[in-house]
Parts: structure tokens; sequence; C-alpha cells
């Protein structure tokens, strides 16, 4: 049997692929790729999973359509390329039979959960970009003390950590992290000129409900515009998507809010609104975000995405989610002392929901799997 260095050089060779291509697919840096095909060093469970994804879409693409057997040049059987170099340990073996039980047709050993996507990112960019914004926001507020460092350390790194988290879990790999990162800036920005164009129209920022109405809309509309973009149907990518302008929103919003409350009240409330701020965003406008574009997905299969499904009752009704939970965390925020333990509260509420439209994502992608190779 081919070793998996061989498996991963034939794979790449077989669809015309370079070290670079690989590389941006998976995630990691090309001299990784190198090293894998070199057997040098051996890809994470975590990135083995995302090789498998690539190159089973890969195989989908080029022979599912004529015959899920009709491989000729398969190799994982190829044996005149197995050569007795002594690279057949227990470890290597068992990648490979991953490998090839995933692409070849047994994808039942590949099954992923929820718990599976959070403690594999520990070791992804996601978790290392969370404790270096954490210590970099940290010395700001010890050391410096200077408002514009600690207005983008305190307002930037939560976001784009569940930014990155979902793009590292979504496991069909169809949004590149450049359309990802695009998405976080320009989406972000475009749903707070969407809200500030309504707002300054109707004049109904003092009416809690018609603020979190005006907000989760333009966040889902913007949500639409992306999720059209790039042809998005299933839940994870959409997530992702509505992740990746509600946590634009939320950075420029904590980067306002800081900066109001530093010109009125000073340094001292400035770093409390932000500590706060970033406590809470775990579970407050990317996770409304990601829930309401999920939601367009799973409400708009049959008849394509359009702006016109928003208005959808099979849609509004999960809608009502987001909004329900941003009018909660709205009218904490005025009328209710000790705000920072009823918002935590808020923000564990709308995680717990979030992980429900992650396990539905979830069960779509095991199912997929399933179609596709029995």
């Amino acid at each position: 049997m081919a070793t998996l260095p061989q498996v991963l050089t034939q794979l790449r060779e077989k669809h015309g692929l370079n070290y670079a291509d690989v590389a941006f697919a998976v995630g990691v840096r090309i001299t990784d790729v190198i090293a894998w095909e070199s057997g040098t060093q051996r890809p994470t469970e975590a990135e083995l999973q995302r090789l498998i994804m690539y190159y089973k879409r890969l195989e989908n693409q080029a022979y599912y359509a004529q015959s899920k057997t009709n491989l000729s040049d398969d190799p994982f059987d190829n044996n005149t390329n197995a050569q007795s170099n002594g690279d057949t340990d227990e470890d290597g073996q068992n990648a490979l039979g991953k490998m090839r039980k995933f692409i070849t047709g047994d994808s039942s050993k590949m099954t992923i959960t929820p718990a599976t996507l959070i403690k594999t990112s520990v070791t992804h960019a996601s978790f290392w970009v969370l404790i270096a914004g954490i210590v970099a926001f940290v010395l700001c507020l010890t050391l410096t003390k200077q408002p514009i460092p600690t207005i983008l350390f305190g307002s930037i790194p939560v976001p784009l950590f569940l930014v990155l988290f979902l793009y590292e879990n979504n496991r069909y790999k169809d949004i590149s992290i450049k359309h990802t990162l695009v998405t976080f800036v320009i989406g972000g920005a475009l749903s707070i000129i969407l809200t500030l164009i309504v707002d300054n129209t109707f004049r109904w920022s003092g009416l809690l409900l018609f603020v979190a109405i005006i907000e989760e809309s333009a966040k889902a509309i913007i949500s639409c515009r992306y999720i059209k973009k790039h042809n998005v149907n299933k839940i994870l990518p959409a997530m992702l998507i509505g992740a990746c302008v509600g946590a634009g929103f939320a950075m420029i919003e904590s980067m306002k809010y800081a900066y109001v409350f530093y010109q009125s009240e000073g340094y001292e409330s400035m770093r409390q609104v932000i500590i706060v701020r970033a406590l809470t965003e775990f579970g407050t406008h990317t996770i409304w975000a990601s829930i309401s574009a999920a939601a367009l997905v799973k409400t708009s299969r049959g008849r394509g995405i359009s702006y016109r499904n928003l208005l959808l009752p099979s849609f509004l009704r999960y809608f009502a989610i987001p909004v329900c939970l941003h009018l909660l965390w709205n009218t904490i925020c005025t009328y209710i002392n000790n705000t920072a333990v009823f918002l935590i509260i808020t923000a564990v509420v709308g995680i717990i929901i979030m992980i429900v439209f992650l396990d539905n994502g979830v069960k779509e992608y095991n199912r997929d799997m399933k179609d596709i190779y029995g």
C-alpha cells in the first residue's frame, strides 16, 4: 500500500495542483505541504480532515458524474509507486486509512460533531489570534493606557476570533480566507452604513424594538448579498458569511462606543465599556447575524437565495430569535442595574442557540458526505 506522503503527492499531481494551491485551500503554509509530501512532517487531525474534504470535492467533481468506481488511476492502490523506504508506521497508516476510506466511499468513520469542531479549534489560528489579542489588550491597559491602541485591541480580537473559528470549521471549504476577511471588513461597514441610513431617515433610534429590527435587518440584507455572491446553499458557509458581517458590525460599533465614552467620561469609562463589550461579544452581533444567515439558507431551499426570502414567514420566525435577543440586550443596557451579569447571560443564550444551528449544519454536512459516498 502506498504511504501517506505518496498519496498526498499523487493526489496533488493528479489534479494538476501546485504546493501553493493545496496550502491555500487547506489554510497552511507552503512549507507544510512540502514537508507532508516529503515525509518529514505529518498533518494534524484537523489538517487531515481539511485535506480529505478538499480532495474529496475534487474527486467528486472529476469522477462522480461518470462513476464512483471508475478510478483507473487510484493513488491508494498504485503499488508500483510504493517504495520500501520504511515509512509504514502505525500513525501514517491510520491517517492514510482515513483518507482512503473517506475519499473512496466510507465516510461513516469521519462523522463530525460541534464538539469535534470546538476541540480541534484550539490548534487553529483563531485560538491564537484570540490569545494574542487578549495579551495585547492587557498590555495596553497596564502599560500604555493610550486610547487608540486600547480601542483597537479591545474591539478587534473577539470578532476576528469568531470569524476565524467559523472559517476553520466550514467543512465545505468553499469560501477562501481572502473572501472571509473582505466580508468581515466590507460587509461589516456596509451593514453599519445601511443602519445609519435607515435610522437617520426614520428617526427610530429611541425605540428599542425598532433599533433591534433595523440593525438585525441591515446585517441580514448584507449577509444575503454575500450569500448570493458566493452561491452558498449550506448552513455552515452561510453561518460564516453572517458571522463576518456581524463581526465587522460589532467591531466598528465597539470602536464607536469606546471613543464616545472616552470623549465624554474619560479613559476609565472607556476601559469598562470595552471590557464588557469584549466579554459579551462572544454571544451578540456576530452570533445573531450567523443565526439569521443560517435561517435564510435553511428557509430558501427550493427557491434560490433572494432578498425577497427575507420576508418569508418561515424566515421571519427564525429572524425573531436574534431580534428578541438584541431587544433583550438593549433593554438590559437601558433599564437594569448591574448590567454586566445580565448581558453575559444574554450572550450565553445566544451562544447556545448558535450551537444548535451549528449542529444542524454539521448534520447537513454529514448527510451530504453519505449521499455522495454512500
